[in-house]
């Protein structure tokens, strides 16, 4: 059984009072109280829902008391009987009280009944009304977050499709439906207006193999590289990440595209470097042996043919004479075999054989070197090679170009892998500018070397200020033939 409404009635008439209570309380939880002072104590102590006052009443008015409890508990429902009603004092309960109704004396407790039945459907109406618009409020509020955290979503989609140095578009049926500047700048489209209209026309045009390509490989989500000739004729290298994306209700391909051309170009150079230099080590190597060995093999052909002749004069000269130059070709082979695979490096590992190397150079070429080291093991073969070879790669870049007066060398072993610093004094260089001619075959070399064990080389250099390079190998453990190097 649910809890019956509470009704406080006031009024200083203690029959009307009694029969009020006696007619309502089986349908209410009736409270009377003839003294209005009394009456606004109870407000606070039980959850009223109507209260009906009389108006004429010694202590105070009724509508004085209604005023009151309008201002301090406006939800209540407020009803005023009275024997005296006019117009003006409906119009002044309504207007000062927020009276809900007045009942004129004499009334029968059937009306005063079903008008208390209409106040608490009232009472509870404004109830309902009030929780359903805090609920109202509390789902704006949300949605309105909501709403606030896909706005700052689409803020910053927006700002990363705007600024993205990768070109983004999104095409159905040929159509570009979504083109960012990076795409627009990649092929060359600087339309104020009718962006999108004219990057259709120009891939239509201009590129429609790339069109194609892209719906080839959109549905397996394929990567692929492509080629464009541009107006110009200047060649572009693409990198192409393309896939389908459901686009404002239909498919449509999303292509993410990476302009590469001056990776590309890099490569290019690289490879080009590595096979000149091959090319050239090769004919270096064959100039030793036609005029290094060449000659001594001839010379040693012709004792052997003189001693084969079984009169021929002064045969122990000759062959001490063969016995010298076979030593000398011995030699002339040894010191090439060195320079294609470094012995000593092998031997005595990288840290000795450089010092050695600084050493020898030093006097020869007037220069003074300054080589610091913390290594104590040997590392790996092939580092060590690379090592020696990017080394004396740029030693010798100074000493033919740099007119640098000293050379200083770091190699560290750090926490997380291996540092290189090389500086010298020298007069510098146009860095960018070398290597855009592709002029700087030395340093595509060192490049390439450190590339190829995924290191790091940063180079600073410019007329007037020297040379700086700094080579950087990140390893975890770095294992030689006869020791162990843990970097931890």
């Amino acid at each position: 059984m649910s809890a019956k409404d509470y009704i406080l009635y006031v009024d200083d008439n203690e029959v009307n009072l009694r029969l009020f209570a006696e007619y309502l309380s089986d349908t209410y939880e009736v409270i009377i109280e003839p003294n209005p002072q009394q009456a606004w104590e109870i407000l606070s102590r039980y959850p009223i829902k109507v209260v009906v006052s009389d108006q004429r009443m010694p202590e105070e008015e009724g509508l004085v008391f209604l005023d009151k409890i309008n201002h301090a508990y406006p939800d209540i429902i407020k009803i005023l009987c009275t024997a005296y009603a006019d117009e003006d004092t409906a119009i002044q309960a309504i207007n000062q009280g927020g009276i809900f109704h007045i009942i004129t004396k004499p009334y029968s407790y059937e009306y005063m009944r079903d008008i208390i039945g209409h106040a608490v459907n009232e009472y509870n109406l404004r109830q309902e009304n009030k929780r359903l618009i805090r609920e109202l409020q509390r789902n704006n509020s949300i949605i309105q977050q909501a709403f606030n955290q896909i706005k700052e979503q689409q803020l910053k989609l927006f700002t990363i499709f705007e600024q993205s140095s990768d070109g983004i578009v999104v095409i159905r049926n040929d159509e570009v439906l979504e083109a960012n500047p990076a795409f627009r700048k990649i092929f060359s489209i600087f339309a104020e207006e009718k962006m999108l209209a004219t990057c259709t026309s120009i891939l239509q045009r201009n590129y429609p193999d790339f069109l194609e390509k892209l719906k080839q490989e959109a549905t397996a989500r394929n990567n692929f590289r492509f080629e464009i000739i541009q107006t110009d004729n200047k060649r572009r290298y693409l990198d192409v990440q393309a896939s389908m994306i459901d686009f404002l209700g239909e498919k449509a391909i999303l292509a993410i595209i990476r302009d590469i051309t001056e990776l590309q170009e890099t490569e290019q150079k690289i490879m080009e470097a590595i096979i000149a230099t091959q090319e050239s080590e090769q004919r270096r190597y064959a100039k030793e042996l036609h005029d290094g060995i060449g000659p001594l093999l001839s010379t040693l052909k012709m004792y052997v043919e003189w001693l084969a002749n079984p009169q021929a004069p002064n045969a122990h000269e000759i062959i001490r004479y063969a016995l010298q130059t076979i030593d000398e070709t011995i030699q002339q082979a040894k010191n090439l075999a060195n320079q294609m695979s470094p012995h000593l490096l092998e031997r005595f590992g990288l840290v000795q054989t450089l010092s050695d190397f600084l050493e020898k150079t030093k006097n020869a070429f007037a220069i003074s070197y300054s080589f610091n080291t913390n290594l104590s093991n040997r590392l790996p073969a092939s580092l060590e090679i690379a090592l020696y070879r990017i080394l004396l790669e740029a030693i010798n870049n100074t000493l033919k170009y740099a007119r640098a007066s000293h050379v200083s060398i770091s190699l560290t072993c750090e926490t997380n892998g291996i540092n290189v610093t090389y500086k010298d004094n020298g007069i510098g260089f146009d860095y960018p500018k070398v290597m855009h001619d592709g002029k700087g075959m030395g340093l595509f070399n060192i490049l390439n070397r450190v590339q190829t064990l995924k290191g790091h080389c940063h180079i600073i250099t410019q007329p007037g200020e020297g040379f700086e390079m700094n080579i950087f190998f990140p390893t975890i453990n770095i294992y030689s033939d006869k020791n162990t190097l843990t970097l931890t």
